[in-house]
């Protein structure tokens, strides 16, 4: 009985070592599968046997050499380089400044320029966001079957990267790279899902234009979509739906192809410049900027309505068709516009300007600058009423302001008018002007048109 009783109890003793050795092996995993701080590839190799790793994964500033996170399919959390700049912000937005200028003088010595390459050849998803910035030395990113990021992408301040490669990333809530002048060539053809801000600029892409045109295409709606920096790409082309802002700053001679897709073809704000050539679908645009091109002709026919369009120091532009407004149901809706300018364009002959539509209701402002004569204003451009700024100065020699003077007179021109130099102030009456009466003046009625 007593050998029994000793069996007894030396199974029980066993059985509570495999137990404690199981529960114990159950804490390492959790604790190895978590929130994890890279420096060599010897940390990265600690999550090898993590299909999924619930926390952050962190590289550190003295990271060295090429990290592999093989074995990794899932982040739940982001995957993050420690800030490199002397700055108390470390957001991008203060880091900017020191990327543009090219000092890197803030960057803690040596430390942020081990970092070699970042692979994660079986990584699909990210539950946060994937911040890799101001990382000097860093030549190459490989996200080989990365699907799917569901914070921002971040990559600012990366002037070594020479490949990025995520082909099949499908989604973001936003998209940055910025600063990467030695990268030539990005494949984003499956990146179609972004809600945010889509933002690449001071890239060193190589695009020749035509079939090698680097492009974009958007299926769901963008905040804001940003270009710029590109000196080498000739043609760059943007396929989406609605966008809140795109703004495009070409190099040029860049060739800016914008095309709308899905039901709801708005932008809120479209403003380009340094483009050499401008090809629009039909679209609806709250506020449209043409500013600084070298382009020839700019056709505004497919565009269906604007509140704001600025024309402005196009210095090659010598063909302009404004927006025209088709007839529904027998009648015409008015133009929308609210500011207008056309201005610093020395070669835009006003006599070449089609315009068919029928007079304008409603203006905050008129700027027009340049070659204009005096029958663009008594035969083609009309107004019903301009309740701000009015400033003609034409450079045609034959022009004169009488028939501008008349509706100033009238009051057609209601406030602050200057023709040819001469200004007049604003109306006592005019000024007290208040919104509610502009609203009660542009009714119903003041959006139809019977021809």
């Amino acid at each position: 009985m007593e050998a029994k009783g000793l069996l007894l109890i030396v199974f029980h003793y066993v059985i509570n070592i495999i137990i404690l050795a199981r529960v114990s092996g159950a804490t390492v995993t959790a604790t190895t599968c978590g929130s994890t701080r890279i420096v060599s590839q010897a940390d990265a190799d600690a999550l090898s046997g993590c299909a999924t790793v619930t926390g952050d994964i962190v590289l550190a500033t003295n990271a060295a050499g090429n990290i592999s996170l093989t074995g990794v399919e899932i982040v739940d959390g982001s995957i993050t380089a420690e800030s490199c700049l002397h700055v108390a912000d470390t957001s991008p937005v203060v880091a900017i400044p020191y990327i543009f200028n090219g000092n890197y003088s803030d960057y803690t010595g040596n430390n942020c320029t081990g970092l070699a390459s970042l692979a994660g050849p079986t990584l699909s998803s990210i539950s946060q966001a994937l911040n890799l910035s101001n990382l000097p030395g860093l030549t190459s990113v490989s996200f080989p079957k990365l699907t799917s990021v569901a914070g921002q992408v971040l990559l600012y301040g990366l002037p070594s990267l020479e490949n990025l490669t995520v082909p099949h990333l499908a989604s973001a809530e936003s998209f940055h790279l910025v600063y990467a002048q030695e990268l030539q060539r990005l494949d984003l053809n499956a990146l179609r899902n972004v809600t945010g801000t889509f933002e690449i600029q001071t890239v060193g892409l190589t695009y020749n234009g035509g079939d090698d045109a680097f492009s974009i295409s958007l299926d769901q709606a963008v905040s804001s979509f940003i270009i710029g920096g590109i000196p080498k790409v000739r043609g760059f082309q943007l396929v989406a739906s609605y966008a809140g802002l795109v703004e495009v700053q070409g190099n040029g001679f860049l060739e800016f192809v914008y095309w709308l897709a899905g039901d709801y073809n708005r932008v809120g704000t479209l403003s380009v410049s340094g483009c050499g050539n401008l090809v629009l679908s039909s679209m609806a645009v709250d506020t449209f900027i043409v500013n600084d091109n070298t382009i020839s002709e700019l056709n505004l026919g497919g565009i269906q309505t604007i509140k704001t369009l600025r024309i402005q120091n196009n210095r090659q532009l010598i063909n302009l068709d404004l927006p025209s407004i088709p007839p529904v149901l027998g009648f015409g809706l008015l133009p929308s516009w609210q500011n207008l300018e056309i201005s610093g364009n020395p070669l835009l002959q006003s006599a070449l300007i089609p315009y068919n539509n029928p007079p304008i209701q409603n203006l905050s402002s008129m700027i027009f600058t340049g070659p204009f004569d005096y029958t663009w204003f008594t035969k083609k451009f009309a107004v019903e009423k301009v309740w701000g700024q009015t400033l003609v100065a034409s450079t045609d020699p034959g022009f004169n302001c009488s028939y501008l003077d008349k509706l100033r007179a009238n009051g057609t021109l209601a406030g602050i008018y200057t023709c040819q130099g001469t200004t007049a102030s604003m109306p006592a009456s005019s000024s007290s002007t208040s919104a509610g009466h502009r609203l009660a003046a542009s009714g119903i009625c003041s959006w139809l048109w019977s021809p």
